[in-house]
C-alpha cells in the first residue's frame, strides 16, 4: 500500500494491497547487476482532506507494472551472512481507478520508476539464500494522480548457481 499517494490535491488512502518482484542477478565481485520485474496491486478505502466534509469513501483499484535495471553491491559479513543494498530504475507502467459515488476516473500512465533496497541475507547453503530487507520505491504519475511512495519490508527467497 502506498505510504503517500495523490489525487489532485487531495490525500488518497488505500485498504489491501499486494507486491510481487522476480530479479534476476548477476553477482562479479561485490557488485551485483541485473534485472526485475515488479507489480503491485492495492485498493482504494478514502479520499480525505476535502474542504468541510473531510473525508469521503472511496473505492476502485490500482495496478502498477515496473521492469527495471538493477545495481548494488554485496558483502560478507560472517560466514553465511551478507549484506546486500540495490539501485533499481525502470519505468511504470500504470492503471488507476478511482470510483466516489456514482462517478469513476480511470487513467494509464507511464513513468519514471525507483527503487532503493537494503537488506540482511543469510546463505542456507551454496545454492540457496534468504534476506529480510527494507524497500523505499515509488513513482511519479502524470494528471490528476500524483506520485506514489512505498515502505515496505520484504522476506525474499533466492536460488544460487
Amino acid at each position: 500500500i502506498p505510504s503517500e499517494s495523490k489525487f489532485k490535491n487531495y490525500d488518497l488512502e488505500f485498504k489491501n494491497g499486494y507486491n510481487i518482484e522476480i530479479e534476476y542477478l548477476r553477482r562479479i565481485g561485490f557488485t551485483i547487476l541485473g534485472c526485475s520485474l515488479n507489480s503491485k496491486y492495492f485498493e482504494n478505502d478514502k479520499l480525505t482532506g476535502i474542504p468541510v466534509i473531510d473525508q469521503m469513501p472511496a473505492s476502485g483499484n490500482h495496478f502498477v507494472f515496473a521492469p527495471a535495471i538493477t545495481v548494488g553491491l554485496k558483502s560478507k559479513i560472517r560466514n553465511l551472512l551478507f549484506w546486500e543494498n540495490k539501485l533499481s530504475l525502470g519505468v511504470a507502467f500504470s492503471h488507476n481507478e478511482l470510483k466516489l459515488g456514482k462517478s469513476s476516473i480511470e487513467k494509464t500512465n507511464n513513468d519514471f520508476y525507483y527503487a532503493f533496497s537494503s537488506g540482511l541475507g543469510f546463505q542456507w547453503t551454496q545454492h540457496f539464500h534468504s534476506m529480510l530487507s527494507y524497500k523505499y520505491d515509488g513513482y511519479q504519475n502524470s494528471g490528476e494522480f500524483g506520485h506514489q511512495k512505498f515502505h515496505q519490508i520484504e522476506i525474499s527467497v533466492g536460488a544460487d548457481y
